[in-house]
């Protein structure tokens, strides 16, 4: 982290720990909340201390050849997207599901299957425009040709709503 770049009291914390007001734990935990990065945190308090905080990584021998590696995750229902409430069923989802949209870091939306969206002006209907793409020669479970009607129509599932939010038009 560049000086310019960290928070005002991250400079007031380090006199501290130079001088021991404050011990390398309170340090260490005020310097990440205020967004210092941890490893930058602990090689601070490593120099000042002279203690080794996190102990160097050490070669392991050799792993064995071969084997099975076995991966399990706990799944509910994956009936509906609109009625999944735990994170393995999102995950499992997730596999072969598309966003419509994509919230980056920066927290902004950017369109994926949207192609962009608008408004109506009292801002309770939202106009969705998806993006034409080749779609592949396959079909849905109910053994129908997929197209782009069953996910323009996602939004309008009959889940439950409440009555300070209306149903999307489709």
């Amino acid at each position: 982290m560049r000086a310019c770049d960290e928070h005002p009291l991250v400079p007031t914390l380090k006199r501290q720990l130079v001088e021991r007001q404050i011990e390398r734990r309170e340090f260490l935990r005020y310097a990440t909340l205020l967004g210092m990065a941890a490893p930058t945190a602990y090689a601070f308090v490593a120099k000042v201390t002279g203690d080794k905080v996190v102990a160097p990584a050490e070669a392991q021998g050799a792993l064995p050849k071969g084997g099975t590696l076995r991966l399990a995750m706990r799944c509910q229902d994956l009936k509906s997207p609109h009625t999944y409430s735990w994170i393995e069923s999102a995950n499992s989802a997730r596999q072969v599901l598309d966003y419509l949209t994509v919230t980056g870091v920066d927290n902004i939306t950017r369109p994926s299957l949207v192609e962009k969206w608008e408004p109506s002006p009292d801002l309770k209907t939202w106009t969705l425009r998806l993006r034409r793409m080749q779609l592949p020669r396959s079909r849905w479970p109910t053994r129908r040709h997929w197209a782009i009607r069953p996910a323009a129509r996602t939004p309008c599932s009959r889940s439950r709503r409440s009555p300070s939010r209306p149903r999307p038009r489709c």
